[in-house]
C-alpha cells in the first residue's frame, strides 16, 4: 500500500502576490512615499485577488475585475458543483450558495432564508456543509468564552468566508472607490480570514458576547501554544 500526502493549494497571500509581480518585499523602516507605493500595491491586491490566472491577466491588462476569467472561474465552479448533489432537489441549496454567498462573505449570517431565499435551515445548513467540504468556503464559528481550549457555540450563527476575494469582488459587483467606503470593513474581513486559512490555520473562530449581554465582537481569533490570539478593527 502507498501513502497519500494531501496538499492544499489556496489563493495567494499579498506577500505571495508582491513575488508575483516582482516587487520586494516592504521593509520595516519604510518611507512616507514608500508607504503609498505598498498602499497602492495592496489595494490592487484587495480587487484582483488571490488567484493566479486572474492575477497573471491583470498584469497583461492591467485592468481590476478581469471579469472574463472571474466569470469562467465562477461557471466552472456552478457547473462542478453539481455533482456533489446527493438528491437533484438538492442542487438548487448549492446554487443558490454559490451564487449568493460571495455576497455575504465577511460577515455573519444564518441558513434560514439565507440569500433572500424562503428555504429552511436544515437544507441550507447540509449544502453549506456540502460545499465546505469543497474548499470553496469557510464556516468560522463564535465563541463567548475566553477559557482554553477555544470551544465554539455550533449552534449560533458564523462568519463566511469565501474561495478569494477576487471573486467576491466579481459576484458583488465591488467597484475600485467601494473599497474605501461602507464596504471596506466587510472586505477587510474577508482578507483577514482568507490569509489566517491560507496560513494554515484551521481551527479559526469569532468571539461575539451573548445577546442579552450586548453586541461586542472581535472579529477573528485562534489558539496559538497555550494563548489565545485574537484579532479585530
Amino acid at each position: 500500500m502507498g501513502r497519500i500526502t494531501n496538499l492544499y493549494l489556496y489563493p495567494l497571500t499579498f506577500f505571495e502576490y508582491l513575488q508575483a509581480i516582482k516587487q520586494p518585499l516592504p521593509p520595516k523602516n519604510i518611507s512616507p512615499a514608500k508607504h503609498q507605493f505598498y498602499c497602492k500595491l495592496f489595494r490592487d491586491y484587495l480587487l484582483v485577488g488571490g488567484m493566479p490566472k486572474t492575477i497573471q491577466s491583470f498584469l497583461t491588462t492591467q485592468k481590476y475585475f478581469v471579469k472574463t476569467t472571474l466569470e469562467d472561474l465562477q461557471i466552472t465552479f456552478s457547473n462542478d458543483i453539481r455533482k456533489y448533489a446527493r438528491h437533484i432537489n438538492q442542487q438548487k441549496y448549492l446554487e443558490l450558495i454559490l451564487g449568493e454567498g460571495p455576497k455575504s462573505a465577511g460577515t455573519v449570517f444564518r441558513y434560514e432564508g439565507f440569500g433572500g431565499s424562503t428555504y429552511k435551515s436544515r437544507e441550507i445548513s447540509a449544502a453549506f456543509t456540502t460545499i465546505s467540504g469543497t474548499l470553496l468556503l469557510h464556516q468560522i464559528p463564535s465563541l463567548n468564552s475566553t477559557v482554553l481550549p477555544l470551544t465554539p457555540k455550533l449552534n449560533r450563527p458564523k462568519k463566511l468566508i469565501w474561495l478569494d476575494l477576487g471573486i467576491v469582488n466579481h459576484v458583488g459587483g465591488v467597484t475600485p472607490q467601494s473599497i474605501t467606503t461602507t464596504y471596506q470593513g466587510k472586505l477587510m474581513e474577508q482578507y483577514v480570514g482568507q490569509t489566517l486559512i491560507t496560513l494554515g490555520i484551521k481551527k479559526l473562530y469569532f468571539w461575539a458576547r451573548d445577546r442579552d449581554e450586548g453586541s461586542a465582537e472581535v472579529d477573528f481569533c485562534f489558539q496559538l501554544d497555550n494563548k489565545i490570539i485574537a484579532i479585530a478593527r
